[in-house]
């Protein structure tokens, strides 16, 4: 539990710093951004293990780097579901998507 709170808070600020650095990053306001965080959360925790399970053949050929990709689809998926979030591109998603994922490792890291 401790685990989903620390990944939230860290998604959290992720995404709201990333709107303000990247012009293709738009959040519409604080609460867009909490919603936005909870739910990537959310996602990570239920939706990436199967989609980790079933790209395992991709991930292994690519010596893990698919694991971007999967991210990817997931912030893509909460620009989707979440009004006032929006991420315009596949590659500005998949910068982001790289700066979350590092900034979690880094926490997971530092705890």
């Amino acid at each position: 539990m401790k685990r989903f709170i620390w990944k939230t808070i860290v998604n959290v600020c992720m995404i709201y710093l990333l709107s303000l650095f990247l012009p293709q990053f738009f959040l519409q306001g604080a609460f867009s951004a909490i919603l936005a965080g909870l739910l990537l959360s959310l996602l990570s925790v239920t939706l990436r293990p199967l989609l980790m399970l079933l790209c395992l053949p991709l991930n292994l050929l690519t010596v893990g780097l698919f694991v971007l990709v999967i991210n990817t689809w997931m912030l893509q998926l909460t620009d989707l579901m979440v009004k006032g979030f929006v991420v315009s591109g596949f590659w500005y998603a998949m910068l982001a998507a790289l700066f979350i994922m590092l900034a979690n490792k880094l926490v997971k890291v530092l705890r």
